[in-house]
């Protein structure tokens, strides 16, 4: 059996589309309440949506900077690879080995873009270390920076120009001829 409504026509009570536009009123009451904030407190209100405004702003601001981190470091990977540091360093130690130099690595730390070589029995029986590294850098290339202690005495850095296995080579020969004169 099929109830009708008071016009007549099947399909509800009066009851049901009364519930129904209760429920219509009170979801627009909702939207306009939303869209028009009557607070008793508007100053708090206005605060705690500042800080949730800085604080996402705050969110967004760390992000960014791990992002750029994390590029300046896939940066120095890439340029410490393509200096070929190690290898440099090696290469040269074979090299002072037919003078007489001996030379030991001292670092050679796999993920830091860090190796250093102590040369022992140099002229005048002193000896030097050669330490490279390549460091992320937050405003331009990765830097690679040539060090050398010679005795107790820490000579000036050297910051290779253009990251790349020639420009290391090229410092290197400069370093060998001042610490062999």
């Amino acid at each position: 059996m099929t109830t009708k409504g008071s016009n007549g026509e099947p399909g509800g009570s009066e009851a049901a589309t009364a519930t129904k536009t209760e429920a219509t009123k009170a979801e627009s009451a909702n939207a306009t309440a939303k869209a028009e904030p009557d607070s008793v407190w508007p100053e708090l209100d206005q605060l705690v949506d500042s800080v949730k405004t800085k604080r996402a702003e705050e969110i967004t601001r760390q992000e960014e900077q791990r992002n750029a981190a994390q590029r300046a470091a896939q940066e120095a990977i890439k340029a410490w690879a393509a200096i070929q540091a190690q290898q440099s360093l090696e290469e040269l130690a074979q090299r002072l080995g037919d003078l007489g130099v001996t030379a030991k690595p001292t670092e050679a730390v796999a993920g830091a873009q860090s190796a250093a070589l102590e040369l022992l029995r140099l002229p005048r029986g002193e000896t030097a270390t050669i330490r490279i590294d390549t460091s992320a850098s937050r405003n331009g290339p990765s830097r690679t920076t040539v060090q050398v202690q010679r005795g107790n005495q820490q000579m000036p850095p050297v910051t290779l120009n253009v990251n790349s296995s020639a420009e290391l080579r090229k410092t290197l020969v400069e370093i060998a001829q001042k610490l062999l004169a």
